[in-house]
């Protein structure tokens, strides 16, 4: 994780780590959930592929979309899928919303009819994916509308919007391909109602393609920036948490990015993101994030100066074995600066 108030030179930190990792690993991939467009500039450079996720845009991300290879533990995808869809649609309704455990057998009996021939064909053909004949949100919306159960009825109607409605970006098949070393995500232009579904697919896309990589012995380096945004409801925490910790058994590293420290703490999923992650980046805090962060990270009141008021690029390093100060200067007339700052006043 990388931690850090605004200002703190969070987002300049994390470019320097994705341009060291593009740099030192060739068999790699680097993912990037970009909701503020911030690099997006050093991808340019790094001739990565970006997308522009955006109603009415070219760029879609199925999130039904599912590869059914079974990891060392043996466990089943399709009951996180069934999850993961759960968290979509309780997002879909505002996000407050809790569905009721007779909607839930709904969804679940439904997904299962829609993907049962989906499943015969992957296995005909030996394979675990296929994204273009895996159903779509369209294709559920249909499913539970041709249900007889009344609630099934009224939740399709309460879709409707995201499924064959104004809002159905997310409604269509994957048509994004993702062989470049580097791929951002940028989701800046999603739109409020659509930022944190689309965050939510964004990353259930990369787990889906990191999935792939691992099959190929490729490690998977993912970025998720805002990821506080995917802690406001319980369904897309717990997703989240579960990707934080299966993650490594796919030979992915994912680094959660935040200046919203106390979302995270106030969190159930976020103190175990935080606890099952191996390394921490912590810039300046504020005080009430850096009491908090001290108990969390056993960081003494001494080592705590240095995430006190420092300047921009300054703070510590934390991992399960050290504590260790450190500073990250660059000359502001160096390239590098140029193209990893994201202050205003540099884009002059």
């Amino acid at each position: 994780v990388i931690l850090g108030s605004p200002g703190a030179g969070k987002s300049f930190a994390a470019k320097m780590e994705m341009y060291q990792a593009f740099l030192n690993t060739n068999n790699s991939q680097i993912f990037i959930i970009d909701p503020e467009r911030e690099y997006v500039a050093l991808g340019k450079q790094l001739d990565a592929t970006v997308f522009r996720i955006e109603p009415g845009g070219k760029h879609y991300i199925n999130p039904l979309d599912l590869d059914i290879t079974v990891d060392e533990d043996g466990t089943d995808p399709f009951p996180q899928k069934v999850d993961f869809v759960i968290a979509l649609i309780e997002t879909m309704l505002g996000g407050h919303a809790i569905l009721n455990g007779y909607l839930r057998s709904i969804i679940d009996n439904t997904l299962q009819g829609l993907y049962a021939n989906y499943l015969l064909e992957l296995n005909k053909r030996h394979i675990t994916i296929d994204t273009e004949i895996c159903p779509t949100l369209r294709d559920f919306y249909e499913a539970l509308k041709a249900r007889r159960e009344p609630e099934a009825i009224n939740l399709a109607q309460s879709i409707q919007m995201y499924c064959t409605g104004t809002l159905n970006l997310f409604a269509h098949h994957t048509n994004v391909d993702t062989q470049n070393r580097m791929i951002i995500y940028d989701t800046k232009h999603i739109g409020t109602n659509l930022q944190e579904l689309g965050m939510q697919i964004c990353l259930n896309d990369i787990w889906n393609r990191m999935i792939s990589n691992a099959a190929k012995k490729i490690r998977t380096y993912f970025y998720v920036d805002e990821f506080y945004l995917m802690l406001r409801q319980e369904n897309s925490a717990k997703y989240l948490e579960m990707v934080w910790k299966r993650a490594r058994k796919w030979m992915g590293t994912p680094t959660g990015i935040t200046q919203n420290v106390s979302d995270l703490l106030n969190s159930p999923q976020g103190n175990t993101i935080l606890k099952t992650s191996d390394f921490a980046l912590i810039l300046t805090q504020a005080f009430e994030d850096r009491y908090a962060l001290a108990q969390l990270f056993h960081i003494s009141e001494e080592q705590q100066e240095y995430i006190t008021n420092v300047p921009s690029g300054e703070g510590l390093i934390w991992t399960s074995s050290s504590i260790v100060p450190f500073e990250n200067h660059i000359p502001t007339s160096a390239a590098l600066y140029k193209l990893l700052s994201t202050k205003a006043e540099d884009d002059e």
